[in-house]
């Protein structure tokens, strides 16, 4: 089982890219506009709505392994609640917070029903980390603004192309702190390769160095498809975030933070 990280920050491990883009998009004016939209009561119950509406509550009584590892992944995390834990009918594979004044976690049957638990301490872990670390606010607006810009006037291009580079950048954040929740490589690997469209059961068998070497881009490539990726507000590929948390493994990052915290 991984071990508690007491006293961890999100700024120990965070993506320079990362806070790079949520600095700049802190820069942008109408931004505290939209910040306080999203913190209106109304917002929240209508988040609260679709939540209740639309999913099934995971208690200790119904799902007592599911919510134990939640529960440990927030303490792995140093993080200082357990959020309510709902599922819905999904083939999909990312564990997502929702809501402001009452955070909770929204996880796909597909995972509560195929994961191992080393996977289920990744993905969660993701989640946790984008509830520790403070831009929960900017993650529930990134995901609303950028399906309904045009119903919204004061959402420009700018903001919009702000909020999708931030999206994209933050999920390198959300990646380690997985990888911190699980402690874990191969696993972390694993998860990305399910969302590059790799079938479940063959990540176990993949050698992650060769599908690393793989999946390489030449310089050039790499920055024009970055760009493309933030156009298009995806939140990355899959397998430019294998590379990204290779390298973080492979230089020590890592290893430096559980030598910190495990002390």
């Amino acid at each position: 089982m991984p071990n508690e990280l007491r006293g961890l920050s999100v700024n120990d491990f965070a993506h320079p890219e990362d806070l790079a883009a949520v600095n700049s998009l802190m820069k942008i004016q109408a931004i505290d506009k939209l910040m306080s939209s999203i913190e209106e009561k109304s917002n929240e119950i209508y988040i609260r709505m679709i939540t209740l509406g639309n999913c099934v509550r995971i208690t200790e009584q119904n799902d007592p392994k599911l919510f134990r590892i939640v529960k440990k992944v927030c303490e792995i995390l140093d993080y200082e609640h357990t959020p309510e834990i709902y599922t819905y009918r999904s083939f999909g594979i990312d564990v997502e917070p929702s809501g402001v004044d009452k955070p909770v976690l929204i996880i796909p049957d597909f995972v509560v029903n195929n994961f191992d638990d080393n996977m289920l301490y990744f993905a969660i872990g993701r989640a946790v980390t984008r509830l520790k670390s403070g831009y929960l606010k900017f993650f529930i607006a990134a995901k609303i603004m950028l399906l309904a810009t045009d119903s919204i006037p004061f959402v420009s291009d700018a903001m919009k192309l702000a909020l999708s580079n931030w999206l994209r950048k933050s999920e390198l954040t959300a990646d380690r702190g997985g990888m911190l929740a699980c402690q874990n490589f191969q696993t972390a690997v694993r998860f990305l390769m399910c969302k590059a469209g790799m079938p479940l059961k063959e990540t176990k068998t993949v050698k992650v160095h060769d599908y690393i070497e793989d999946c390489k881009f030449d310089g050039s490539l790499a920055k024009v498809g970055k760009t493309v990726q933030t156009l298009s507000n995806s939140t990355g590929w899959a397998n430019d975030r294998i590379s990204e948390l290779f390298l973080w493994n492979a230089q020590g990052n890592y290893g430096d933070i559980l030598d910190k915290y495990l002390d």
